[in-house]
C-alpha cells in the first residue's frame, strides 16, 4: 500500500529491501548529514480516560498543528491497563489515511492473562514523508480471543501522547525517482477506482 507521503509500505515488510549500491551513491551527493544533533521533535498529549469494554472498539482523535518537521518517525505513548492483552489491537491513523497496526493481539490472540498498567512506547515509520498537521486517530479494539469467552475482560485507557521525529522542514527537498515511483500513479488510480 502507499502511504500519504508517496512511499510504498507494508505492515509485514516495512519499506522493503535496500539497494545498498544506489543508497551509497546517493549518500555521496548529500551536503548535510542528519544527526541526533539536528533532530526535530514535537509532542502532543490527550487524556481520553475511557473504559475499554469487552468486544468493543473505541477511538480518540487529536488535532495536530503544523510543527515544521519533515516527518520520519512517530511514537505513540499509550497508557492503559487491561487484564488480558491477548484481546487487544491498537492502530494509529494519520491525517493522510495511513493506518499502522501497533499492537495485534499479543500471544497470537491467546488467553494470555497479564495485566499491564503503564505507558508503552509504540513506534512506526510508516508515516515517513507525510504531513503532521491534521487529525490523528488512535483506535483500541478489545476482542473476544476465541469467540467463546463468557468472561468479560475490560480495561481502562487513561491517556496517550504522540511524538513526531524528523528533520526541520525546508523548501530545499531532494526527490529521487525510482522505477517503483512510476507505479505510484497507476496503482493509486486503480485503488481509487475500486
Amino acid at each position: 500500500d502507499w502511504n500519504g507521503g508517496g512511499r510504498h509500505v507494508s505492515d509485514e515488510l516495512g519499506f522493503g529491501t535496500l539497494d545498498a549500491y544506489n543508497a551509497v551513491r546517493l549518500a555521496e551527493t548529500w551536503d548535510i548529514v542528519s544527526t541526533y544533533a539536528n533532530l526535530q521533535e514535537a509532542t502532543v498529549s490527550s487524556g481520553p480516560v475511557n473504559g475499554i469494554l469487552d468486544r468493543n472498539t473505541i477511538s480518540h482523535t487529536i488535532t495536530v498543528a503544523d510543527q515544521g518537521i519533515d516527518l520520519q518517525h512517530v511514537v505513540l505513548g499509550l497508557n492503559l491497563s487491561h487484564f488480558r492483552v491477548g484481546e487487544l489491537t491498537v492502530t494509529l491513523t494519520s491525517p493522510d489515511g495511513t493506518t499502522s497496526l501497533l499492537i495485534n493481539k499479543p500471544g497470537g490472540g491467546s488467553a494470555y492473562a497479564s495485566t499491564f498498567i503503564d505507558e508503552f512506547a509504540l513506534t512506526s515509520v510508516q508515516y515517513w514523508g507525510e504531513d503532521i498537521a491534521g487529525v490523528w486517530t488512535v483506535t483500541v479494539t478489545n476482542s473476544d480471543y476465541n469467540g467463546n469467552d463468557t468472561v468479560q475482560h475490560t480495561g481502562l485507557w487513561s491517556s496517550f501522547d504522540l511524538t513526531f521525529l524528523g528533520n526541520a522542514a525546508t523548501a530545499d527537498d531532494l526527490y529521487v525517482y525510482t522505477s517503483e515511483y512510476g507505479r505510484f500513479g497507476t496503482e493509486t488510480a486503480r485503488q481509487t477506482l475500486t
